[in-house]
């Protein structure tokens, strides 16, 4: 049975030798515009040389058993979305968590909804109706998963983890957060993030 590590590499040949003969035939008009967008995306995330070895310090961060807490952050929210799917494909070639989940927290969060994206990802009905009482259930639902990667990305502002129902560091330490921002200041000084990363 071919592994998992063994299946994204030969989609990535495949990958490849597709664009090759396109590239060779001029057939790039047959290529889905949000084909041709994922492919410029990923060749401006790696068109500056500074930008390379952002992808292997992150993962670097993600297995580090004391880092628990990490931001992206950046202008350009295509190249920050591009880094996602690459660290969304290492996680699963390495298998690196037993679970991913992402939600989405704009500019005004509505915790309600953040609350269901995430359970929803998790399978979990709530029975409670309260904020703070949905917040309970999701901690408790967390902490069943031995390791699960949560991304929540846009964040415009700061707010507490622990009101939306998510555990890390001490109290889940198989738990760890990826958060994206625009601003540096956000993630650092609201959210403290442990390490942050710029693209």
């Amino acid at each position: 049975m071919m592994s998992n590590s063994n299946s994204i590499d030969v989609l990535d040949d495949l990958f490849n030798t597709r664009i090759k003969l396109l590239q060779e035939k001029h057939c790039y008009g047959r290529l889905t515009a949000e084909f041709q967008s994922a492919m410029s995306n990923s060749n401006a995330f790696d068109a500056l040389e500074w930008r390379k070895p952002i992808l292997g310090n992150l993962m670097e961060a993600l297995a580090d058993p004391n880092t628990h807490l990490i931001g992206v952050y950046g202008s350009d929210d295509a190249i920050k979305e591009t880094l996602l799917e690459k660290v969304y494909r290492r996680v699963q070639r390495d298998k690196m968590f037993g679970m991913v989940v992402r939600a989405s927290i704009t500019k005004y969060p509505d915790m309600r909804k953040i609350q269901e994206n995430i359970a929803t990802q998790l399978g979990l009905t709530f029975n409670q109706k309260s904020k703070d009482k949905r917040a309970l259930e999701l901690i408790h639902r967390i902490k069943n998963e031995q390791s699960i990667l949560i991304v929540l990305g846009d964040l415009c502002k700061g707010f507490e983890l622990s009101k939306v129902g998510i555990p890390y560091g001490a109290d889940h330490t198989g738990c760890k957060v990826l958060l994206t921002s625009t601003s540096e200041d956000v993630l650092s000084t609201h959210m403290h993030t442990q390490k942050n990363f710029m693209v």
